[in-house]
């Protein structure tokens, strides 16, 4: 488990707008910027309709904040429109946010596996690794699937799908040109009082 890096910045949010929305900003559990608040003795954020001066758009506060989180997360933070933030950033020159910008690339064998392996072990989407291998000009190597050889029937769609990397739906149409069916799954019963 990795430490966070409570830079300034974020310090500066905690008990100017609530847990979740810092958490959000940083992308960790908003259980962790609680622990962290109350280990710097600052009180929580108010109740909702309870606003300070900051939770307005008091830019010369705010612009830290662009690009590193989504605009739409900044604009519910300040209670404005995703436009209003969107063009501000832009103005100011500052690129979108980019949950993937710090992946390590250096070790990744782009082209030695297929595009959704790599895609899982990166915990990244497939279309980023794709983009990542066409604009180094490496060639796809699209290892088909042995769709016999998988527990299809016995596990969910869903189950396999994570397992192989590959979209449920491509598990499911699979799973029906082989004629397997669906696995049965106990549908939760409810108790009704009498």
């Amino acid at each position: 488990m990795s430490t966070i890096d409570w830079q300034p910045r974020w310090e500066n949010l905690l008990g100017t707008v609530s847990d979740d929305t810092v958490a959000k900003m940083i992308g960790i559990a908003p259980a962790t910027v609680q622990t962290h608040r109350r280990k710097l003795g600052i009180s929580a954020y108010p109740v909702k309709g309870n606003t300070t001066t900051k939770d307005r758009a008091d830019w010369d506060f705010w612009d830290q904040y662009l690009g590193t989180c989504s605009d739409a997360t900044l604009a519910r933070v300040l209670q404005r429109s995703h436009v209003t933030v969107y063009l501000r950033r832009k103005r100011l020159g500052i690129p979108a946010f980019d949950p993937w910008r710090d992946l390590n690339w250096n070790n990744v064998q782009l082209g030695k596996e297929s595009d959704p392996v790599i895609a899982r072990q990166l915990g990244c989407p497939v279309s980023l690794v794709k983009q990542k291998r066409e604009e180094q000009g490496i060639p796809s190597k699209n290892i088909p699937t042995a769709w016999e050889t998988l527990p299809l029937g016995v596990l969910s769609d869903c189950a396999i799908a994570r397992a192989t990397g590959r979209a449920q739906c491509t598990v499911t149409l699979a799973r029906q040109r082989l004629g397997i069916r669906s696995p049965k799954l106990t549908p939760f019963r409810m108790k009704i009082p009498s």
